[in-house]
């Protein structure tokens, strides 16, 4: 029987709003939002592969984005909890697809505090046959080992292997590492199978 890989954010978690955004913006105290974001993302990375404790990272955003008055202690705080919202309706879908004997593996883009309360505060990744955290391979998408190693650990083959993405640029690379990949629009891409 294929298996079926998803991503996490896009796919079956909610990525943050505008409305985190701003929470987050908030929490961080600084006055250059723009600055932060940039700074953000450009640093994001490394700190995605486990390459930087929680600290550790928000003291280089502050210091990357020129504002030395950021909160970290809050921007943690703000981070994480922004990033906890799932699509139920997704979730169910693929639980029902793996109750019906689909092996289902996720992936995601997550430092290391992130994926801990994620596992601890989302029980439904438990059903899953991999969970496959870029903190715990060192390695993040759109890099082909992520889904190698996905594959290996649902015990599947990559040519047997759907990979749903909202991301076409990780659906490239997961067709690049042999996978059949699906750029996911809706619940209705999956609900197909």
């Amino acid at each position: 029987m294929t298996a079926l890989l998803f991503d996490l954010y896009g796919v079956l978690m909610e990525g943050r709003t505008a409305e985190g955004c701003r929470r987050v913006e908030v929490a961080a105290g600084v006055s250059d939002v723009d600055a932060l974001w940039t700074a953000y993302h450009q640093l994001r990375p490394a700190y995605e592969v486990g390459a930087h404790s929680d600290q550790h990272w928000w003291e280089k955003v502050a210091a990357f984005a020129g504002a030395p008055e950021l909160d970290v202690e809050a921007a943690i705080t703000a981070d994480w909890e922004t990033l906890m919202n799932p699509f139920y309706e997704n979730v169910d879908t693929v639980l029902k697809l793996h109750d019906a004997g689909y092996t289902c593996g996720v992936v995601g883009d997550l430092p290391v505090s992130i994926a801990e309360r994620l596992r601890a505060r989302q029980e439904w990744l438990d059903e899953f046959d991999a969970v496959i955290f870029s903190c715990d391979i060192g390695v993040r998408q759109p890099d082909t080992r992520v889904y190698t190693v996905a594959v290996d650990a649902m015990g599947a083959t990559a040519s047997d292997t759907i990979f749903f993405d909202d991301d076409p640029a990780h659906v490239a690379a997961a067709k690049a590492a042999g996978l059949q990949g699906r750029v996911f629009t809706s619940v209705a891409d999956i609900a197909e199978l």
